[in-house]
């Protein structure tokens, strides 16, 4: 009998292993996995401790390892030292360190012998593995190299060892067969590569039995080219025999029904595998299929499926050239949608869907094919800014379609109205007048609230918001807010709501003489301020007034504001209610004692006391008399005699000054003290001290265009005023005196009341003149009118 060798070549995962164990059971052939033999190499050289890089005792390990091989039914089990290590050597980590061992030429010429050696000893053998058909047996008839994507391969391996019960990942297989890949084809020593006779099959979209089929047929084919066939070796009963067992060992391990398909049938089918142009699903058939991956993904380019999800897909036919079935998930969602589509247009129902863009009249809508929605169609109400419907995804009525033309044309419009009246009618028939409900903000208005019921809308007013004042509604609500409230009134024939908020809390005025009796002390939040006075909320619906006049015992306040701020949390005293009216007068000041007792108790008229200066002003100075309580000095009663033009040219702020007491006036609330009053009136005696004609001596203290003022004592001053300087006209007093000079003057006029003190120069010099003559006139009788005349130009 002539020796029949097969070989079976290519890279992990392309179902050497599968297909070759078949096929030499449908052959009556032995099976050799020669992978099996370099990845045993690998486990005994890692449990012995051999590393890569120590060749000679790889070669001596391959030469004498007791390997032997065991084939039974569908099963190839292999053994080291009648160990079973099947399993072990199927781990990644093994075909990693098999693939460089792999590489070491020393290794692989004892293992290449061995191969020959099984092959002379089988006759008729069907060796799997890498370079079987370039290297090992470069004779052998029938060549085959298998090959497929990485992706499809690491999906296979994966499955193999999920199977046997590892518990490995996808990514790491992936990543494992890129790395052995990039070995094996770049190794010194037979790098992986077809034999020039081989049969190149590409298993990336075939299904185990289409490969199978098809080796078979080359198989055949080239067996009786040869004269080699091998079916003359068996009996009829033999072969009908194993015919059907071949037939019932591929429905045992693949579970490959055929099923009676037509194109054009939507099938569920399940993910099974994502990779990076396709999807694999699983439709129940012989193979899986392939759908391009642009077809699950979304209009922003994310896969909208995971692997394991359920999908529809369109069963569109099978290849007859290789097996693999056309499969389309775009057209069967196209088609299903135009289904729903007519479904729910005969029933009127509406359907969901997205807009995605804006164009000419309308905007377009995704439903799982593009549709048309008029932009007259987009909402009840007009409509100001169209882009913001863009992105957003809303319930639509199907006004038209025509599958044919790929038309149809929706509106959201008509479904809100319809949606609206169904609302309407169910919020009609059980609503009444004392009804507790629920609505949304729809529309806010100066005067109230359009709160939607459902189909109907009932109006807030703004007098039944709160039981406290209400600036605006638009301080208390904004549009889509759901709020409660309750119907007021119902007028079923106009269809007229009115709802009320406050209604669903007792009114707080009904015990607010109870809750806040006159003298109680409590606390508000202030809420806005007046000219004349702050409004303080006490509580939900309860506000009261803090006058300005009940704000401070002393300070007269030109507003509010100077002592309060919206927002602070005061303390305050009820003063009166008035529950008729709705109105709580509140008071700041009566917290505390009022002062004006305390002045008018321990400071009366006449007092004298010391305070300290709190602010100096252009009319006088104020002074606390007791904390909270000012007094006021006024400039005119500062000094008796000191022409004060502003208190700062004498005093400080912070200054402590004694002051007297003159008045007292609760109810203007002011207090007048002063300063020169703790003195005695130094005009009082001026009369005495300086009578009117007697002549005086002082200094010049400054000098004005219309006199000269003059000191004649400690604290009086006296005017002359330039017609009393001299009987000649004087143009320039400062030509004549200076500031500091003494001179001599006769008072004239004497006002105590207005504190003014006349003096007179010309007159002096006149009275002195003429006493001057008269003396002279009594010592001399005689007398010539020329003497006279001569003693006036000297004395001139």
């Amino acid at each position: 009998m002539a020796e029949i060798v097969i070989t079976i070549d290519g890279p992990a995962g392309v179902g050497k292993t599968t297909v070759a164990k078949i096929l030499a059971k449908k052959l009556g052939f032995k099976y050799f996995d020669t992978g099996a033999m370099y990845r045993a190499l690998a486990l005994a050289a890692q449990e012995k401790g051999i590393t890569a890089e120590q060749t000679a005792l790889l070669q001596k390990l391959a030469g004498e390892l007791p390997l032997t091989f065991n084939q039974k039914e569908n099963t190839f089990k292999v053994f080291l030292n009648d160990r079973d290590i099947s399993e072990l050597i199927r781990h990644p980590q093994i075909g990693m360190l098999a693939s460089t061992i792999s590489q070491i030429k020393e290794v692989r010429e004892v293992f290449w012998e061995k191969q020959r050696k099984l092959a002379k000893e089988a006759q008729r053998a069907i060796f799997e593995g890498r370079d079987m058909g370039s290297i090992v047996f470069p004779d052998a008839p029938v060549k085959f190299f298998l090959t497929a994507s990485s992706e499809i391969r690491a999906k296979r391996r994966l499955k193999q060892l999920k199977g046997l019960g590892k518990d490995v990942s996808y990514k790491e297989i992936y990543s494992s067969i890129l790395q052995r890949d990039k070995q094996d084809s770049k190794r010194v020593i037979a790098p992986m590569q077809p034999a020039q006779d081989a049969i190149i099959i590409d298993t990336s979209n075939l299904g185990i039995e289409n490969v199978i089929n098809l080796m078979y047929k080359h198989i055949s084919n080239k067996l009786e080219d040869l004269g080699m066939d091998n079916r003359e070796e068996k009996t009829d009963e033999n072969s009908h025999s194993l015919e059907k067992d071949e037939t019932q060992t591929l429905t045992t391990l693949y579970n490959e029904s055929v099923k009676n398909l037509q194109p054009g049938e939507i099938l569920e089918g399940k993910i099974v595998c994502i990779m990076k142009d396709h999807v694999m699903v699983d439709v129940g058939f012989k193979s899986e299929g392939a759908i391009p991956l642009a077809e699950f993904k979304d209009r922003k380019g994310n896969v909208s499926v995971e692997e394991g999800d359920n999908v529809e897909v369109l069963f569109e036919g099978v290849n007859e050239r290789d097996g693999n079935i056309s499969l389309s998930r775009k057209k069967a969602l196209q088609i299903l949608t135009w289904e729903k589509i007519a479904k729910l247009y005969e029933k009127g129902a509406p359907i969901r869907g997205e807009i995605t863009a804006r164009v000419k009249g309308g905007f377009t809508v995704d439903i799982g094919i593009p549709a048309f929605l008029p932009g007259s169609q987009v909402d009840i109400k007009p409509v100001r800014d169209y882009d913001s419907f863009v992105g957003k995804s809303y319930s639509f009525k199907i006004i038209n379609y025509n599958p044919q033309l790929h038309n149809v044309i929706l509106s959201r419009r008509q479904f809100l109205e319809e949606e609206r009246e169904r609302l309407k009618k169910q919020t009609l028939s059980k609503l009444k007048e004392g009804d507790v409900v629920y609505g949304r903000v729809k529309s806010i208005t100066d005067y109230g609230v359009f709160i939607d019921l459902g189909g109907i809308d009932g109006l807030l007013h703004i007098t039944d918001i709160s039981w406290g004042r209400i600036g605006h509604p638009a301080d208390r609500f904004e549009f889509g807010d759901e709020v409660k409230v309750k119907v007021l009134k119902f007028d079923r024939e106009k269809e007229k709501i009115a709802l009320g908020m406050k209604q669903l809390t007792p009114d707080p005025w009904e015990s607010i003489s109870q809750k806040y009796p006159v003298g109680a002390h409590i606390k508000g939040r202030v809420t806005n301020l007046t000219d004349y006075g702050a409004f303080v909320e006490i509580e939900e619906g309860v506000e009261g007034l803090i006058h300005i006049s009940e704000m401070c015992w002393s300070k007269h306040l030109k507003h509010p504001s100077e002592i309060l701020s919206v927002g602070d949390i005061v303390e305050t005293v009820v003063l009166d209610i008035d529950k008729k009216k709705r109105r709580l007068s509140l008071g700041i000041k009566q917290i505390n004692p009022d002062p004006w007792e305390i002045v008018m108790e321990k400071y009366p008229v006449g007092s004298i006391i010391e305070g300290k200066i709190k602010s100096l002003t252009n009319f006088g100075i104020f002074v606390e008399v007791v904390p909270g309580l000012d007094g006021l000095v006024h400039i005119s009663d500062i000094s008796w005699t000191k022409r004060v033009r502003h208190p700062r040219e004498l005093y400080k702020k912070g200054d402590k000054i004694k002051v007297k007491v003159l008045e007292i006036n609760k109810d203007s609330g002011k207090i007048a003290l002063g300063i020169k009053q703790l003195m005695p009136d130094p005009w009082a005696e001026v009369s005495e001290k300086f009578p009117v004609g007697s002549v005086i001596t002082g200094k010049i203290t400054h000098i004005t265009d219309f006199g000269l003022f003059v000191k004649v004592d400690e604290d009086i001053e006296g005017l002359v005023h330039i017609s009393e300087v001299s009987y000649e006209k004087v143009k320039n007093l400062e030509e004549r005196f200076k500031v500091g000079e003494e001179i001599r003057v006769k008072v004239i006029k004497i006002n105590p009341e207005e504190r003014k003190l006349g003096l007179s120069i010309k007159q002096l010099e006149e009275e002195e003149e003429k006493a001057h003559w008269r003396k002279y006139l009594s010592g001399n009788r005689k007398i010539k009118l020329g003497d006279l005349v001569k003693t006036k130009q000297n004395n001139a």
